[in-house]
């Protein structure tokens, strides 16, 4: 898809796909035509105008592309001397991060793979060392997101266990790690639906109660990776059940290999 150019660039980057074009000769655009070369025929007569030779004010419907994400689209050639470049709606209205902060969080750059209509995902580094993509929306709203989920371990391992309120001393740890009751798991389920914006990372499902938080790395199988936020992605419930009934049952092992295997065999 091509690097990411920050706005300086592409606000005055054009990129029309018609080189040629065809037009009528009138009575009003004769004199303009000529002036450039165009050998006149006749009134109503059609010919053929290279695009860069069309007037400011031409009202002709252009192939062009958008420099940042690549669509295709038509726009008239006036509309396009005005603004001054070929981006579409999407795009004109992404808001620069490169190099701003938020939280922990330093943004990169656009990530050009994964943004596509209108929904645009950053590359970031977090004060950790980490690194990763995230989609605007999520550092933007009021209950951004602030790093990469160090943060959110932070703040988990202060109140969990036996210093949370609804610790109860009568159950086990395997206990309660088998049955997925205790407060920790929890919490990692509320910051999966968060940080996907209680949306389906596959179909876009957003409705309440049928989300689910998918383990890419199995529960069971990958105890170490069972309470990080990294191996959580928010799925509905018939994609998270389309998933392990392509795998073979919920019993199965996981991992994100595999998921990353169904979505592609969808």
């Amino acid at each position: 898809m091509g690097k990411y150019k920050k706005f300086s660039e592409t606000r005055a980057e054009t990129i029309i796909l018609d080189e040629w074009v065809e037009m009528t000769w009138t009575p009003n655009n004769k004199k303009y035509y000529e002036s450039l070369g165009y050998k006149y025929t006749k009134t109503r007569e059609r010919f053929m105008v290279k695009s860069c030779d069309l007037p400011p004010g031409s009202q002709k419907i252009v192939s062009v592309m958008c420099p940042i994400c690549k669509r295709i689209s038509n726009q008239k050639y006036q509309d396009i001397t005005k603004t001054g470049h070929t981006l579409c709606a999407g795009c004109a209205n992404i808001m620069e991060m490169s190099g701003i902060r938020i939280g922990r969080l330093v943004f990169t750059e656009l990530n050009m793979e994964m943004s596509k209509n209108g929904v645009m995902w950053w590359d970031y580094i977090c004060d950790c060392g980490n690194t990763g993509t995230i989609r605007r929306s999520n550092v933007i709203a009021k209950n951004h997101t602030k790093s990469c989920g160090c943060l959110a371990e932070e703040v988990v391992g202060s109140i969990f266990g036996e210093n949370h309120y609804n610790w109860n001393p009568q159950i086990t740890d395997e206990q309660r790690q088998h049955t997925r009751r205790y407060p920790e798991y929890k919490q990692w389920v509320k910051d999966v639906y968060e940080r996907d914006q209680y949306t389906c990372q596959v179909c876009g499902d957003s409705r309440g109660g049928n989300l689910q938080a998918h383990h890419l790395y199995s529960y069971t199988h990958y105890p170490k990776k069972r309470l990080k936020l990294e191996n959580g992605i928010c799925l509905c419930e018939t994609c998270h059940n389309n998933f392990h009934v392509w795998l073979g049952g919920y019993s199965v092992v996981c991992t994100k290999g595999d998921f990353d295997r169904w979505l592609k065999d969808r």
